[in-house]
């Protein structure tokens, strides 16, 4: 049976802070498209504070989670998000599972990238599904280059 939490104390932060990956839904104010983006590497996801976790939002294949955060009014490049309500679930169908390693492909992919290849890669990324602005035209390319395998990507310490 779930359960719900005042905050997250030391043993809600420790099983959080151990998960390899989690998972962020978001959706746009007035209807669209629901996006829930799995999410993964170390050290991107961070508890703050018994009330706040944030991470850093990195985008692959679109920038759908950007855009509805952008949309309802919370983004920064670093996404932090007050926690209101706090609750566990019974999780008894989840399996065991072990986490063999982080998957290297989103950092090989932008360090393949030329600054050209950014550019377009940006203008494709600046609407979502549903029309809404996500990034804009001048986002800048990550600085580079990068070797393959090399992360392209920061820390986030909470």
């Amino acid at each position: 049976m779930g359960k719900l939490y005042e905050r997250i104390d030391d043993r809600l932060r420790e099983f959080i802070q151990g998960q390899p990956m989690f998972f962020v839904a978001t959706a746009p104010r007035d209807g669209g498209h629901v996006n829930v983006s799995p999410k993964g590497y170390a050290d991107t996801f961070a508890v703050v504070d018994e009330q706040t976790v944030a991470y850093l939002d990195l985008y692959g294949s679109g920038s759908e989670t950007i855009v509805h955060l952008r949309e309802n009014g919370r983004i920064r490049s670093i996404i932090v998000v007050d926690v209101e309500r706090i609750a566990d679930s019974c999780g008894y169908s989840v399996p065991h599972m072990d986490l063999v390693g982080e998957r290297a492909l989103l950092d090989d992919q932008h360090a393949r990238r030329t600054a050209e290849q950014w550019t377009e890669r940006t203008a494709r990324n600046s609407l979502s599904i549903d029309g809404l602005p996500a990034l804009e035209l001048d986002h800048p390319a990550p600085p580079g280059p990068f070797e393959p395998g090399q992360r392209t990507r920061r820390r986030v310490k909470g």
